[in-house]
């Protein structure tokens, strides 16, 4: 499946490979596509409505199964990037967001997919800011929630296959929430498409802060930065303090966690206490500043010091 790097308490990487996954994971590879078919099976299963959180669209297969939810009537909501500038300004690679974020081909690609959908008379909005979840909810009553952006890469293996993993939550409690939280991300957009005839644009209107009562939505936590909502990382916070034996933290990319306000203090405390750390993210985000002594960074470096465990998988 791929192969992982391990950085040891000295900041040294040694390569070990990665055999198999979980049976019982829902995960999408290139040898293992089931989250990926899941998203179609769930796009094509809609009969009244689909709601969806994307950073990114792009490959014909998506935009295809989007158009035939809307050619049975199935009401198609979709929050995404839609204001086009960074196609615009993508003119050279970020620590972490290499692999999707700064290919300005890609980008273009997905903004054309946009509009077709906004011609096709499928609602599309933008958040403030970048709208980095995934989410997937059917008839307002089974949803998804995964790593994977709807893209080929994500979904069907594409030139680049990412490895990807998603939960899918069907118990009503929970699934309410998440439709809750979508309307509420959904009607606080100031960005939206609109289609004049043949002709798409993009309103900005004035909308009130987007804002849940965290402590009525226990099962949903977000981040919002640019109105200064960080309920995701409080719970994540709350999680590591919890902790008896062990923690596995698995992301895209880890550096600077010192600069998230009580992250480093809550690992370095875990770590304190005895608690087994796992990291694991996407070892070829950092091959070029290992290789230039800017990587593992120093809150990394105090992590792994203090016996932390760093791992870095490929495709991840």
């Amino acid at each position: 499946m791929g192969r992982i790097g391990f950085w040891d308490s000295k900041g040294d990487r040694k390569l070990i490979e990665l055999v198999s996954s979980s049976p019982d994971t829902l995960v999408n590879f290139k040898s293992d596509a089931r989250l990926g078919c899941k998203i179609f099976e769930l796009i094509d299963s809609a009969t009244k409505s689909l709601s969806i959180i994307s950073p990114m669209i792009e490959g014909q297969e998506i935009v295809d199964a989007l158009l035939r939810s809307k050619s049975r009537r199935v009401r198609v909501k979709v929050i995404t990037d839609v204001r086009g500038d960074r196609a615009k300004s993508a003119s050279g690679k970020s620590r972490g967001f290499d692999a999707e974020l700064d290919d300005k081909q890609r980008l273009e690609t997905h903004d054309k997919n946009v509009r077709r959908l906004t011609q096709e008379n499928i609602l599309c909005r933008g958040t403030s800011a970048y709208p980095h979840a995934k989410l997937v909810i059917v008839d307002d009553s089974i949803c998804l929630v995964s790593s994977a952006n709807l893209t080929p890469n994500s979904v069907v293996g594409g030139a680049n296959p990412s490895l990807e993993a998603g939960i899918l939550i069907c118990e009503q409690e929970s699934t309410g929430e998440l439709v809750d939280f979508f309307q509420q991300v959904w009607r606080s957009a100031p960005f939206r498409m609109q289609r004049h005839g043949s002709d798409i644009s993009i309103q900005e209107i004035g909308v009130g802060k987007f804002e849940i009562d965290a402590a009525e939505n226990q099962s949903v936590f977000w981040s919002t930065p640019v109105e200064g909502t960080f309920s995701l990382r409080d719970q994540v916070c709350r999680m590591i303090g919890s902790a008896k034996s062990r923690i596995v933290l698995v992301a895209m990319s880890l550096f600077d966690t010192n600069k998230i306000d009580g992250l480093q203090l809550a690992l370095v405390d875990a770590l304190n206490r005895g608690v087994s750390v796992e990291i694991v993210v996407r070892q070829e985000h950092f091959t070029k500043y290992e290789d230039a002594g800017e990587y593992p960074d120093p809150s990394t470096v105090e992590l792994l010091k203090e016996g932390a465990r760093l791992f870095g998988i490929t495709k991840l």
